[in-house]
């Protein structure tokens, strides 16, 4: 279980350095931040409906 958490997190961890790299240099900084954020707030949303279920 915890060898696919892992593996989950280092995938979603390379894709999100690679938009961030494509995002800060195409839109610039700002934005970037900003669908991080999004990113975040989306996550924790699927955290707490995953978790109530």
């Amino acid at each position: 279980m915890f060898g696919v958490l892992g593996s989950a997190h280092a995938a979603t961890a390379l894709g999100g350095m690679g938009l961030a790299g494509v995002l800060g240099g195409a839109a610039g900084v700002v934005p970037a931040l900003c669908v991080h954020a999004a990113g975040l707030i989306v996550a924790g949303i699927m955290v707490l409906t995953c978790a109530h279920a």
